[in-house]
């Protein structure tokens, strides 16, 4: 029986600089299995654009979201696409390294967290991996977010990075010793 070919990713590229727009635009179009359906300057545009595809084309698999922009963020017209549309997953793409930036467009509903100086590779990753439904994160921002998560509750999470896959992050949970009486050792009585 023949292998079925994988389905086409629609993208739609969002980012007021021009000029990001059209270098991943032109750089998606020689990724095989992705092709660019639409651009918008701001997160006002893209709602606008994405609500006039939904009746005339379709929407898009993946929307690739700067996170700071004019008239309206990222992080808002992420939240509000996930609310009217929340078949379409998004990828936020910033040259920002804020563990605040990186929390809220993950709170947002975004399905990862990209630097602009990520590899073209690397793009094209965070795109399959939303489209599969898995959240991918710049090494940098996942060991930004854990650090943070750590200052919290030291000891409980461990970075495991490899080269040239990514970062995975692993929760620990210590063991509980539990005394004679039954209770977890250290643990109030309720």
């Amino acid at each position: 029986m023949p292998e079925q070919a994988e389905a086409e990713i629609t993208v739609f590229l969002v980012d007021d600089h021009a000029i990001v727009r059209v270098g991943l635009a032109a750089y998606l179009e020689t990724e095989p299995g992705i092709r660019v359906v639409g651009q918008a300057s701001n997160g006002r545009r893209a709602l606008d654009e994405l609500a006039v595809m939904e009746n005339r084309d379709g929407l898009p698999d993946v929307v690739l979201m700067d996170v700071l922009m004019p008239d309206m963020d990222g992080i808002t017209a992420t939240a509000e696409i996930k609310r009217r549309w929340p078949d379409v997953e998004v990828v936020a793409v910033t040259s920002f390294l804020e563990e605040s930036k990186i929390r809220a467009a993950l709170e947002a509903g975004a399905a990862g967290y990209l630097l602009k100086d990520a590899d073209a590779e690397d793009v094209a990753d965070a795109i399959r991996a939303a489209h599969r439904g898995e959240v991918h994160l710049d090494p940098a921002a996942a060991k930004a977010l854990t650090a943070s998560l750590r200052s919290l509750r030291r000891g409980r999470l461990e970075i495991v990075s490899s080269p040239g896959v990514g970062t995975t992050v692993r929760v620990r949970v210590p063991a509980v010793r539990h005394s004679a009486g039954g209770r977890a050792a250290g643990v109030p009585r309720g």
